[in-house]
């Protein structure tokens, strides 16, 4: 099985797939190899940028949140918060004065509420722009909890409000919440600002990844896992064969086996560096 993150590494940061990157997916399915991506998009953001023939067999969305199987198009698992932790963790961020958003549950987790508190968070309110037509400004006093997939957090690399860098306000907001599944990653719109999800616990890539391993009954020593960023982080913890793409920041490439840059078809190398050790381990 070869799981692969989808933007910034199967696909370059500007939403292009390259043909040798393609080719391999397609090669891939000649060699019965399940072809996975796992992505922090939700399903209804995938399916925007992926076609209903692209070639793929499962999608890991919302960082672990659902998967979906591409070919047969149908919901084979979902995760969500109930309506009393996306109160407490609410409480908790606006105590803490941060702009967040709270997404419905799989598969219609493009739509979301939002608190926006600051003045000055470019990244966020870019964000509620982008999905204008399915975000729903809230006041707190007159909100009704309701279960959510996610709750989404977006901080400024210096973060006005609490004057903290964004990191320091991920590792807050980390150990405050421990009983929930707390992920980083880099903003995709601005290349960044730290977006901060949270989701149940035990909920993220790598969990994703388990649940494939024991439906198709695949061994994790016959998992590849790529990806670029934060939220890649888990899921390439657990395959013992894990690369990462040249683009990826510098403390991810100090841990995993690095491959070209997700422009000079990285995915491809990984793949085939990932085969050819296969083939000389079956050998022995």
């Amino acid at each position: 099985m070869i799981v692969t993150d989808l933007d910034g590494t199967l696909f370059s940061l500007d939403g292009e797939l390259s043909e040798r990157n393609f080719q391999t997916l397609n090669l891939l399915k000649t060699k019965k190899v399940l072809r996975v991506i796992a992505t922090g998009r939700s399903l209804y953001s995938a399916k925007k940028v992926l076609s209903k023939d692209f070639p793929l067999d499962m999608l890991i969305f919302s960082s672990g949140a659902g998967i979906y199987d591409w070919k047969a198009e149908e919901l084979i698992c979902q995760k969500s918060l109930d309506a009393s932790q996306v109160k407490e963790i609410s409480n908790f961020l606006l105590e803490m004065k941060l702009d967040f958003m709270i997404h419905h549950p799989v598969p219609d987790n493009h739509r979301f509420d939002y608190f926006n508190i600051s003045e000055s968070n470019v990244d966020f309110m870019n964000r509620v722009n982008v999905y204008f037509e399915d975000a729903f400004l809230q006041k707190f006093k007159r909100f009704v909890f309701k279960p959510a997939s996610q709750l989404l957090v977006v901080v400024p690399y210096m973060s006005e409000t609490l004057n903290l860098r964004g990191l320091d306000t991920y590792n807050i907001i980390k150990d405050e919440l421990k009983d929930y599944s707390v992920i980083r990653t880099t903003s995709p719109l601005n290349h960044r600002d730290i977006w901060i999800e949270i989701f149940p616990k035990g909920v993220d890539k790598a969990s994703g990844v388990k649940f494939l391993q024991e439906y198709f009954n695949i061994e994790n020593n016959l998992t590849a896992c790529i990806g670029n960023d934060y939220n890649d982080i888990d899921m390439l913890n657990h395959t013992p064969n894990a690369y990462v793409v040249a683009n990826a920041p510098k403390d991810l490439k100090d841990k995993f086996y690095v491959v070209s840059d997700c422009r000079e078809h990285g995915f491809s190398e990984a793949v085939e560096h990932f085969l050819t050790n296969i083939r000389t381990i079956n050998k022995m």
